[in-house]
């Protein structure tokens, strides 16, 4: 018997042996590198109006450090995703293709960036902050959406024919300050829905790492002035 179970034994393990390695599972999230160079940076000044940014012009070009580079990265990378809906094949888009410039605002307390991103000739943006005092990024990106204001051509941000026959030539981003002297960050855009259009106005406060939304408003223009939600 203890010759037969010896046997047995030396058959499994010459069988193990033999045996042909498990193949491990290729199917996983591909990341497409996507680095941020000097000139994707811009920085620029309170009140910004993207109307007259060149993006072309690498004169006030920056360089950012690593970890918010990365951050910035991931960004573009997640809006790529959802832009593709979750395709990362880059068969019709790439990540690079669909990001267009970031532009630094600096005040005392904070540093905005806003991303800004392209599908098609559609332009849209993210919003991050960065506290200076502390030298943390505050990891919730706001969106801000520019496509009824700006179209994409050729690298180069183009007034939209909304923009233009509304004569809408308040900043995108502006810095004010509350009746007690403490900053907020003022967001102009321009909502459209096919037929509708209204002028909406956001201002943020950022307090202990955290961004409140202090007040939004929307003021309805054009055929269609009335609210059609309502």
């Amino acid at each position: 018997m203890r010759y037969l179970f010896a046997a047995f034994l030396l058959a499994f393990l010459i069988g193990c042996k033999d045996a042909p390695a498990q193949k491990t599972s290729t199917k996983q999230k591909i990341w497409h590198p996507f680095t941020l160079n000097k000139n994707s940076i811009i920085d620029a000044k309170f009140p910004l109006k993207l109307s007259g940014i060149n993006l072309q012009d690498t004169t006030n070009t920056i360089e950012l450090t690593p970890y918010i580079k990365g951050k910035i990265e991931k960004i573009i990378y997640d809006n790529y995703r959802y832009a593709t809906r979750g395709d990362s094949s880059q068969k019709y888009y790439t990540v690079k293709g669909t990001y267009i410039k970031t532009i630094r605002l600096r005040d005392s307390l904070h540093t905005t960036y806003l991303v800004i991103f392209k599908r098609m000739a559609y332009v849209n943006s993210k919003i991050l902050f960065y506290n200076n005092k502390v030298n943390k990024l505050i990891d919730q990106p706001i969106d801000f959406n520019l496509f009824a204001l700006y179209n994409e051509e050729n690298g180069r941000l183009q007034p939209s024919n909304l923009k233009t026959l509304f004569k809408i030539t308040s900043p995108e981003i502006e810095l004010i300050k509350d009746k007690n002297g403490a900053v907020e960050y003022k967001f102009n855009g321009l909502y459209h829905n096919g037929t509708a259009n209204a002028i909406e106005t956001t201002i943020l406060k950022v307090l202990k790492n955290e961004i409140d939304t202090v007040n939004f408003q929307q003021k309805w223009i054009g055929a269609g002035t009335q609210n059609p939600d309502k």
